[in-house]
């Protein structure tokens, strides 16, 4: 059956070229077919696979149905009317269409899955990806045939015989048809009506009777009129002979040869179709040469009288091709005659010696001196840049040597050879070839040899005889030299390099004489005219035989034949050289860009997957070469490449290795790739190179990983899960570190690090010994990219979030003085500004945003010395700025440094000599008393010197909460700093995560386990028990603080009272309904508390 199915793919494949319309859209489906082929050819390998159940057989049997189907579409549109192809092209492509996808859904419903598994890797991923193509292959119709359909739909409604004769005409234009043919186009469609009549398609055959109904209403001439333009030879040969001109030929009305003989049935009388269809069309009814009335305009064709002209005129033709070809071998024989004698006397002279021999050795010696100048001028022209490429500099046409007989000749041997192939084969039969050759040889008159070559052409158009004896009479060396330095058009040159080309043996003369390499120069001049796409017709059969000229035509731009010969059907080491012509001549973006518009990506991935060692080395490199123009990066990813490049990760060579990582680095770049990118499995490839890989693999594993980390969490989520990722990313980190020149891996591994922070479990995966701490610390204070000072912050501040990486991260004293440095608050500065109004250039708000986040997690409630050490840089008072007016990204932080600081606030209260403790570490001190807190802090200048309480041992007052001296900048409290109503008011109106760490704040007044009623006093005066019930349902984490501070305060009796927990039980009992878990049975105690829910109601 597999062997069916293929002959069946060969016989479609052999046909789609011969539908005549919407070709394109066959000879993809063509295409697929082909593809198709190969997959079946190694499936029909497997024969005890593909008969090993019912199920098989089945699926083989749909598939064949569909190929059957595909088949007699396409054998049936090659015998259908070309005008009933084009007024139904939409259903014809939409027909395709449906089977095409047909095929893909048979293959996809075939049973292949125990089959694949028995296939060679490469051929189940060729068949996995074609189902996967077929089944959406979508086709359009060309466009100049979508537009002619349209058109031909509302000429048939319009019954005109104008419009129905201009359809026609377009019809006939587009199918390069001569207008003698339209009455072909009625017998197709009269055909096509008759076998759809008898296979009772009514549909088609009421299309096709509107058709036969427009073609019937033109008005089209079935004879080509006779068209004659005598040279200026063939007129004085003519009058020279007497050949008079027959009155017979002429026509009675006009006088003058007829082009178009018809008669007149009624009377017999011949006059020319022109002038008697104007005649009768002016309402004339009577015989122009009689005046007898007509009864009947009909007119016929006059057969005889017409042929009679016809041959006169042949005659005259061919006799004046004679006179031509004697005209021009005369003249090469006397300039032969004539070069020999000055030979001879130049000769004699010499011999003689005397002033004679001197005079001709002077005259010489001029005119190679000239020549040399000229080559000179030529070379220093070429050295000058210029903006473009240019010709190089063309010559100057000699003078004349033939006379003006010589160009008549060649003039009337160009236009009667141009007429008709016959008066060629008469001039090749006669001897003109050589006359011919000399006149392009000695370079005449330019008009003289552009003739020469255009005669030369229409004779080699007839076959290789004829094209052997130009070659023969050394044409081509001169016919080239004509094409790269003539100064008129090249065209004609360039068609009669084509028709020699035509033949292996004479290819090979065309090369010899550097034809090839001169064409190709000029290609780089003519890329975007007519000249171009005559230069590409001729390198077409070249590159065909000779890869190495598909590598010099990429050389100019021309990239669409190394794309082709890269393709699977070219032999392997064809396949590698053009690989390599990718990186030799994708030299620059726009190159690299043609390239990948020209389809150089399917088949150097092919190369990549089923190639050779060598071959998926030169694919490689040819891909991340592509890989570098940000423009490709996108086209790379659609055209399956990191399928490839990772399972080339895990069995390339070193190499191979090498390239795809830096491809995959590329590709990371281009956010759009980062989805496929995950989904081929690159994290798992690109991990093991980073734990166990060479140096250079785990550069390119770092660089690409940070790419990818930046905006994919899953690929953060598997470096973070992974036991010795992070360790690796330390340890390259810790080289590039020691290794200035190495900044761009050093910045990739900082910059993944950061990116990795972003993960829950980060502070226990960020563990890192000392020296790594140590590493980091060096590096902030190096003048970096404030990128990566951003991503050292966000680590260490990541690593202080871990208790056993906190002091070391505390011992880095200059990370804290850095940080500082970095938030331009330094209260001792005689000349920079302080508080937190000051600016720094060099401080982004990303990186402020990171310091005030990693100092937050610095100041730990247990780690006091810390908070000491923050509360001495002075952060605090910039802590309850962006609190009180910053953005969200700030009051986050900010709120959390200063929860820190009051967790802490009992403790430090509870402690004898304060004062003393703190020794001479505090040299100054803040108070932020109600009466002045609600000023802004950028206006209180804090840390000057001069200020008022801020040095020395002023007596303070007690705190409402706690007790103690709560007011010095180290022992900063909630209550003193009037910042309760502030973090409440944040509460109510903020974004979530805002809230939410304000509500954390404001709970750690509660947080002594001791005596707290004072504390819940000052809450529930300042409206807390309302915000606190207000978020309840909110947010998980919301609902946790609201819940414990309303449980610390219900645990006090006093505020048991309906009249300060009715808000709370309302908001309590709505969350009841739907909590679930820990928040549940918090909500419950709390109510039960309030005497709301019996005692035990929870266990219920």
């Amino acid at each position: 059956m597999v062997d069916s199915m293929v002959k069946t793919i060969e016989e479609t494949r052999r046909l789609a070229p011969k539908v005549p319309v919407d070709t394109a859209s066959f000879l993809t489906m063509a295409f697929y077919l082909g593809e198709l082929r190969e997959v079946l050819s190694q499936l029909n390998t497997k024969r005890d696979l593909t008969k090993s159940s019912a199920e098989s057989l089945n699926g083989m049997k749909r598939l064949k149905t569909a190929l059957d189907d595909l088949k007699k579409l396409t054998k049936d549109h090659t015998e259908c009317s070309r005008l009933f192809l084009i007024f139904d092209t939409d259903k014809l492509v939409g027909d395709l269409q449906r089977m095409v996808q047909e095929v893909g859904h048979d293959l996809n419903l075939m049973p292949v899955l125990s089959i694949m598994s028995s296939l060679p890797t490469d051929v189940a991923n060729r068949l996995t990806d074609l189902r996967g193509r077929m089944r959406v292959a979508t086709f359009d119709s060309e466009p100049e045939v979508a537009e002619l359909s349209l058109a031909l739909e509302d000429g048939v409604t319009k019954n005109s015989k104008k419009v129905a004769t201009a359809l026609v005409e377009r019809v006939l234009k587009f199918l390069e048809m001569p207008s003698s043919q339209s009455d072909v186009l009625k017998e197709e469609v009269q055909r096509d009506l008759l076998v759809a009549e008898k296979e009772e398609r009514w549909m088609d055959v009421d299309k096709l009777t509107e058709l036969k109904t427009l073609v019937s209403l033109a008005s089209i001439s079935s004879e080509v009129p006779i068209t004659q333009t005598f040279s200026r030879l063939a007129l004085r040969l003519r009058e020279e002979q007497g050949m008079a001109v027959p009155d017979s030929f002429k026509c009675a009305m006009t006088g003058e040869v007829m082009r178009d003989p018809v008669k007149l049935v009624e009377t017999g009388e011949t006059y020319n179709r022109n002038a008697i269809e104007n005649f009768f069309a002016k309402g004339k009814r009577a015989c122009p040469k009689t005046g007898k009335h007509l009864k009947s305009a009909e007119l016929v064709c006059n057969v005889e009288v017409r042929k009679a002209i016809e041959e006169s005129y042949d005659e005259l033709n061919r006799k004046t091709l004679d006179e031509a070809a004697r005209i021009v071998r005369d003249d090469m024989e006397q300039r032969a005659a004539d070069a020999a004698a000055a030979a001879e006397a130049r000769a004699a002279a010499l011999a003689a010696g005397g002033e004679a021999a001197e005079a001709i050795l002077a005259e010489e010696a001029a005119k190679a001196e000239e020549e040399r100048k000229k080559e000179e001028e030529k070379k220093a022209a070429a050295k000058k840049k210029k903006k473009g490429p240019e010709p190089p500099p063309k010559e100057e046409p000699k003078a004349a040597s033939g006379g003006e007989r010589e160009e008549e000749a060649v003039e009337a041997m160009q236009q009667l050879s141009s007429q008709d192939k016959k008066y060629a084969a008469q001039l090749a039969e006669s001897g003109a070839v050589v006359p011919l050759v000399r006149l392009v040889t000695e370079r005449g008159v330019g008009a003289v040899r552009e003739g020469a070559v255009t005669v030369l052409r229409n004779i080699a158009s007839l076959g290789e005889a004829e094209a052997t004896a130009i070659a023969d009479a050394g044409g081509i060396p001169p016919v080239v030299h004509l094409i790269t330095h003539d100064t008129a058009d090249v065209t004609a040159g360039i068609q009669l390099v084509l028709e020699l080309s035509r033949f292996p043996a004479l290819r090979q003369a065309v090369t010899d004489a550097m034809g090839v390499v001169e064409m190709i120069k000029l290609l780089n001049w003519h890329l975007e005219d007519d000249v171009g796409g005559l230069l590409e017709a001729v390198l077409h059969t070249y590159w065909r035989d000779d890869p190495y000229v598909a590598i010099q035509m990429a050389s100019v731009g021309m990239f669409k034949p190394l794309v082709v010969l890269l393709e699977p059907e070219s032999d392997m080491e064809t396949r590698m050289m053009m690989a390599d012509g990718v990186m030799t001549w994708g030299v620059n973006k726009a190159h690299r860009v043609s390239l990948v518009q020209c389809g150089v990506l399917p088949p150097l991935v092919s190369l990549l997957n089923d190639g050779p060692p060598e071959g998926k080395a030169a694919a490689a490199r040819a891909i991340e070469h592509l890989s570098h123009t940000d423009m490709n990066r996108m086209a790379l990813a659609k055209a399956g490449v990191i399928p490839a490049l990772v399972k080339a990760l895990a069995r390339g060579s070193a190499e191979v290795k090498n390239a795809a990582q830096a491809t995959l680095a590329n590709l990371a770049m281009d956010d759009q790739d980062l989805d496929a990118l995950d989904e081929d499995g690159t994290a798992v490839r690109l991990i093991t190179m980073l734990r166990a890989g060479p140096a250079t693999n785990r550069d390119y594993a770092v660089r690409t990983l940070e790419c990818m980390a930046k905006e994919s969490k899953s690929m953060r989520a598997a470096v973070m899960e992974d036991d010795g990722a992070v360790t690796a990313i330390f340890e390259v980190l810790q080289e590039s570190a020691s290794h200035f020149a190495a900044g761009s891996l050093r910045s990739s591994a900082l910059l993944l690090l950061g990116h990795l922070c972003q993960e829950h479990n980060a502070a226990e995966m960020m563990a890192a010994p000392p020296e790594v701490v140590k590493t980091l610390a060096t590096l902030l204070a190096r003048p970096l990219p404030g990128e990566e000072r951003e991503a050292i912050v966000i680590v260490l501040g990541t690593m202080a979030g871990n208790k056993q990486m906190r002091p070391l991260v505390r011992i880095e004293e200059q990370v804290f003085t850095l940080m500082q440095k970095f938030l331009n608050l330094n209260p001792g500065s005689s000349t920079g500004t302080s508080g937190p109004g000051s600016s720094n250039p060099a401080s982004s708000a990303r990186l402020q945003e990171a310091i005030m986040s990693g100092l937050s997690k610095l100041a730990d409630p247990d780690d006091m010395e810390a908070q000491q050490i923050v509360a001495r840089l002075g952060v605090i008072p910039l802590a309850v700025h962006y609190l009180k007016m910053g953005p969200d990204v700030m009051r986050i932080p900010s709120a959390v440094l200063l929860g820190n600081l009051s967790h802490s606030t009992p403790k430090l209260v509870d402690q004898t000599s304060l004062d003393r403790r703190l020794g001479k570490a505090m040299t100054w001190k803040l108070n932020f008393s109600r009466s002045n807190s609600r000023a802004s802090a950028a206006s209180t200048g804090s840390g000057s010197a001069a200020s008022p309480g801020l040095m020395g041992t002023d007596k303070l007052r007690s705190c409402k909460v706690h007790g103690g001296k709560c007011s010095l900048e180290s022992t900063f409290c909630l209550v003193e700093g009037d910042i309760v109503p502030i973090l409440l008011e944040l509460v109510r109106r903020s974004e979530n995560r805002v809230a939410e760490v304000c509500l954390a704040s404001v709970a750690s007044l509660l947080a002594d386990e001791g005596d707290h009623e004072r504390a819940a006093d000052l809450l529930v005066k300042l409206d807390t028990i309302e915000a606190a019930a207000g978020v309840v349902g909110r947010t998980k984490e919301l609902t946790k603080w609201a819940v414990y501070i309303l449980e610390k305060v219900f645990a006090i009796k006093k505020y048991r009272a309906p009249k300060y927990s009715q808000p709370a039980v309302t908001a309590l009992g709505r969350f009841m309904t739907t909590a679930t878990g820990q928040g549940r049975k918090t909500a419950a105690e709390t109510l039960m508390r309030l005497n709301i829910l019996p005692k035990g109601s929870f266990d219920l």
